[in-house]
């Protein structure tokens, strides 16, 4: 079954036409052709879940959103209720994660919790 919302997305490090497409606990891999009108095509790469194939998100059940970290790595903050992540997606196939930090309370986010 396809979706019927969409939670969050994250840009494949090494492949700019692709895209990690999550809702509730399953996620998709596209890739968008990009052409002179809308809508652009899309392919569907491959399908999962987040629990069994992102090892550095098995904290989460769900993602609500995704922030890549701005300091040009692989790095991305990965959002769900009120906890965070932040992980390492490898260039190449099959783009392994890693955690680098967390779970965290979103309070560590002072700008966001704060005033």
């Amino acid at each position: 079954m396809g979706f019927n919302r969409v939670d969050a997305v994250m840009a494949v490090p090494d492949k700019p036409n692709q895209l990690w497409v999550f809702s509730n606990t399953d996620y998709r891999r596209v890739e968008i052709t990009v052409t002179s009108s809308h809508p652009y095509p899309d392919k569907l790469i491959l399908k999962g879940t987040i629990r069994e194939d992102w090892p550095s998100l098995s904290d989460f059940a769900k993602i609500d959103a995704v922030m890549k970290v701005p300091d040009g790595s692989n790095e991305y903050w990965v959002f769900s209720g009120d906890r965070f992540v932040r992980i390492n997606v490898a260039n190449g196939e099959p783009h392994t994660d890693t955690k680098t930090y967390g779970p965290a309370p979103l309070s560590e986010w002072e700008g966001l919790t704060k005033g």
